[in-house]
């Protein structure tokens, strides 16, 4: 079992710099932690002068962002990106008293801030380039779909509405310019069971 996991520890590494296609490699959660702490490896982000950018806004970015914290070496490292203090992201940011920016703020703001890399979790804006060169590692984007699939917004909702019998999670690297394009890193599947609706499905694919 050891050996196993450290094998596809080391090829989940190797995919950081090479962006190679997984599929199926661990449940949803496991994939996600393990991509981190493997980019923690990398850039030592438990080092308290690293910094995660993180942007979000609903239950699912809540969901991600405790995955984020487990990996970080203190919440000073965090910096939470909202479009709206008052929605559940910015809520739980602020009670756990973790920095958070307005994303108009972040977009207008002219400043030196880098970090060593970005996560986005159902944000539903396009990153511009500028902001995308300020993360070491690039932006990865975790995805409510089998990317190329349902790229865009509210891709549960589309599955379902569809009558989709599977649907799954994707991480992948942004590209400037268009939104859920790039090399995807990770895809793992999930059953869509009969007359299930969106926040359920929601819940299931953010906690599985």
């Amino acid at each position: 079992m050891f050996i196993c996991f450290r094998l596809q520890f080391l090829q989940l590494q190797r995919n950081i710099r090479n962006t190679c296609v997984l599929q199926n490699l661990l449940p949803i959660s496991s994939s996600f932690n393990l991509y981190l702490s493997t980019a923690a490896k990398i850039i030592d982000i438990k080092d308290e002068n690293n910094r995660v950018l993180f942007l979000g806004n609903d239950n699912f970015s809540v969901s991600c962002l405790r995955a984020v914290e487990e990996v970080v070496h203190s919440k000073k490292c965090l910096t939470v990106v909202v479009s709206n203090p008052s929605n559940i992201l910015g809520k739980y940011a602020a009670k756990n008293s973790i920095n958070t920016f307005l994303w108009e703020d972040l977009k207008s703001k002219d400043n030196s801030d880098v970090f060593d890399i970005g996560i986005v979790a159902s944000f539903g804006h396009l990153i511009p380039k500028r902001i995308i060169e300020k993360c070491q590692l690039g932006i990865l984007n975790v995805h409510g779909s089998l990317l190329p699939k349902y790229r865009g917004a509210a891709p549960i909702s589309r599955a379902i509405c569809n009558g989709d019998t599977e649907t799954g999670v994707s991480i992948m690297k942004i590209a400037p310019h268009k939104f859920d394009v790039g090399p995807v890193l990770i895809r793992r599947k999930c059953k869509i069971h009969p007359h299930v609706r969106s926040p359920e499905l929601t819940e299931i694919m953010a906690e599985a």
